[in-house]
């Protein structure tokens, strides 16, 4: 009885030590979600991307002395465009994204070892662990940048390879890389070596996963650079 008091509270204090690290993050992350400045040098400029987005325009462009575009690809911006108009400061519409793309790619980590090693223990540890990492990475999770989008729909790659079974999983797992490429284009190298494995292990059973990601990824840059006279 006394070794099973023992383990029940290492337990729980241990739940309550991995969970400390993920409600720091989102204590951190409130307290400076309606800051009316920049966090991160480059938060002013995406911001600048995303309004040229909401109102028409095209990112995509020659540079000049008014606008220079960085070297990210648009989803980022376009998927935050539509939400300028909710918020006083464009900043906070834009961390709200990464926010939720934060939540977002946690919960798939929680779900993903959970299914892989059938632990409470270790899904809470991985979730917080990758939370812990928060300074350690530079504290970007939260801000206006492209990156807590681009590692949500990259994991969200993988962990459809890894688990779905629905029938054309393979297909929606193909576009959901091309949006993982079309928010930043290094996710490119982080697939890279499971489609070097697939293509030489298994093609056949992997042909319509390569085929989607290929002609999608293709198809989307043809059209970006069709649209932005080869600026993109």
């Amino acid at each position: 009885m006394k070794k099973t008091k023992i383990t029940a509270t290492v337990s729980l204090l241990f739940i309550i030590f991995c969970l400390w690290y993920i409600f720091a993050f989102y204590y951190i992350s409130s307290a400076r979600f309606t800051y009316k400045f920049e966090l991160e040098w480059m938060e002013g400029s995406i911001v600048e991307h995303a309004r040229i987005i909401a109102n028409g325009g095209n990112i995509f462009c020659a540079p000049s002395l008014n606008f220079t575009p960085f070297i990210y690809s648009p989803l980022y911006y376009t998927v935050c465009a539509p939400l300028l108009g909710f918020f006083e400061n464009g900043l906070s519409a834009m961390r709200l994204v990464s926010i939720i793309s934060f939540s977002i790619t946690i919960a798939l980590i929680y779900n993903w070892v959970s299914r892989e090693t059938g632990s409470l223990y270790c899904a809470i540890f991985s979730a917080a662990f990758y939370s812990a990492c928060f300074e350690l990475c530079g504290a970007w999770f939260d801000i206006a940048r492209v990156d807590s989008l681009a590692l949500l729909l990259i994991m969200l790659f993988f962990y459809l390879v890894r688990f779905a079974d629905f029938k054309y999983y393979q297909f929606a797992a193909g576009l959901i890389f091309t949006l993982a490429c079309l928010c930043k284009q290094s996710n490119v190298i982080a697939a890279a070596p499971f489609f070097i494995y697939a293509a030489f292990t298994d093609f056949k059973k992997y042909f319509p996963l390569i085929a989607v990601s290929s002609i999608s990824s293709a198809a989307a840059v043809l059209i970006l650079n069709v649209r932005s006279d080869n600026f993109f």
